[in-house]
């Protein structure tokens, strides 16, 4: 199905950018453009893209000046700033903060030379290098406690699926209500409090939104 194709995904969320801050749709799709062409899988270039917005957002709701000003002229106290409130993010794990310190290295080097900077072989700007997301890898890595064993399989969502109009009295619902959770990560609290007001569609995506503390 096209919903599970990562391509599909990350176009949602270049969409996303665009609605929401065209000044740097540009900047955003050639970024993502250039992780492909540096050899960087579907699935991370789907993050990537997601991260892009959320510090697009960080950068818009805590700066009350140069909301738009481009990423390449970003300062190191600008990129500081944005780092500053993601370590400190409630409800981010050390994984995601890891993942969300490397995509603001990433975009702002990208944004400035044109190039995917890797630390090694292509080193990153001044604006960025003193940024260690590694340091919170190590953490997530010694207090990770879910395993790839212990998540459900695509196969197990789908046997879920096939097996709910013989349990429930509304399977149409709970249909959904199980794609929701699986697609969007959603916490049963967060389902449960969803209201119509929160799921708005669009032509060929739905935004689902939700004020729970979550990446």
């Amino acid at each position: 199905m096209e919903l599970y194709n990562y391509r599909k995904v990350t176009e949602y969320w270049l969409r996303r950018i665009k609605e929401s801050y065209p000044e740097h749709a540009d900047t955003a799709s050639r970024f993502i453009d250039a992780l492909r062409l540096s050899g960087v899988g579907e699935g991370k270039v789907k993050d990537y893209a997601q991260l892009t917005l959320r510090i697009l957002e960080l950068n818009s709701n805590n700066n009350n000046n140069n909301n738009n000003k481009p990423i390449k002229e970003w300062t190191r106290e600008d990129v500081d700033r944005i780092a500053s409130i993601i370590v400190s993010k409630r409800g981010w794990s050390y994984s995601t903060i890891a993942i969300a310190l490397r995509a603001l290295k990433r975009l702002v080097h990208y944004a400035k030379h044109n190039t995917i900077a890797d630390g090694s072989a292509i080193k990153y700007c001044y604006e960025v290098e003193h940024i260690h997301p590694d340091r919170y890898k190590k953490r997530a890595d010694k207090e990770e406690k879910v395993k790839a064993t212990d998540l459900i399989t695509r196969e197990e969502f789908d046997k879920m699926i096939e097996y709910i109009p013989k349990v429930s009295r509304y399977p149409i619902r709970d249909k959904a209500m199980l794609y929701v959770m699986y697609e969007f990560a959603a916490r049963p609290s967060e389902l449960l409090n969803m209201r119509l007001k929160d799921v708005e569609v669009k032509d060929n995506y739905v935004r689902i939104t939700t004020t729970a503390n979550r990446c």
